[in-house]
């Protein structure tokens, strides 16, 4: 329905409409490749299958954050993603690559204990690293279909 509306249009750019699917997926994948591994994490980390859960809605909480924020600021500033599109894009997805590295580190502290970090620390940061992923997913989602919408 969508994409059908716009194929007779001819300002609209089909690697951008396809960038911003493979976006889509990728950050579902963000969403979803933790959970068959998160109970056995939390439970290395010496917590329950609450913090299980907590793990893996962290995530839904920082795009629920970066949603609602860009949407915000949109609408304060409406021509904020043609302006600072480019910037934007590498800041927030800079965003993701620390929650991700976050993630790998409390991992392999948790696998391999050379890194002798506390129990609670390494919870702290996986708590985190989930929320960056899902904040700087959340402030994009909010970005890429206006930006496209506005080619």
């Amino acid at each position: 329905w969508i994409i059908k509306r716009y194929e007779d249009r001819s300002e609209v750019n089909a690697p951008a409409i396809s960038f911003m699917l493979l976006y889509h997926f990728m950050a579902s994948l963000f969403l979803t490749i933790a959970v068959p591994d998160s109970y056995r994490l939390a439970v290395k980390l010496g917590q329950n299958a609450a913090f299980s859960g907590l793990f893996v809605g962290m995530f839904n909480a920082g795009v629920s954050i970066g949603c609602v924020t860009m949407y915000l600021l949109t609408r304060i500033w409406g021509s904020l993603p043609r302006r600072w599109f480019k910037p934007a894009v590498l800041g927030l997805l800079l965003s993701v690559i620390a929650g991700t590295f976050l993630y790998t580190v409390v991992v392999l502290s948790v696998t391999r204990p050379t890194l002798q970090l506390k129990s609670e620390t390494l919870s702290s940061l996986l708590l985190l690293s989930r929320w960056l992923q899902g904040l700087g997913t959340g402030f994009t989602w909010q970005i890429f279909p206006v930006a496209v919408s506005q080619l």
